[in-house]
């Protein structure tokens, strides 16, 4: 039931407003999250974008699952949140 999409294996070098371009054309982003790395001050490599719709980031999640951009193949998932991978971690130790 998420909206929200982990987005990994992003070039080092894409930014907020690359990763903008890319989901915005499959409805309206509530809030797009990138690491930035301390000493290096590039991404981390992986981005999480959330969507005002689950239509919407279905649409997006379709269409980068398998997707190839600048020599790396993406690797896309569900976030389901800070809070559930607490608990699933408490659950599994």
């Amino acid at each position: 039931t998420t909206c929200s999409i982990f987005c990994g294996n992003i070039p080092y070098s894409f930014e907020e407003r690359d990763i903008v371009n890319m989901f915005e054309r499959f409805g309206r982003i509530r809030q797009i999250w990138i690491p930035i790395d301390r000493y290096t001050h590039r991404n981390r490599g992986f981005a999480f974008v959330e969507f005002e719709q689950r239509p919407d980031a279905e649409d997006a999640f379709n269409k980068y699952v398998n997707y190839e951009i600048e020599g790396r193949k993406l690797r896309i998932d569900w976030d389901i949140g800070r809070n559930a991978k607490e608990r699933y971690i408490g659950d599994r130790f």
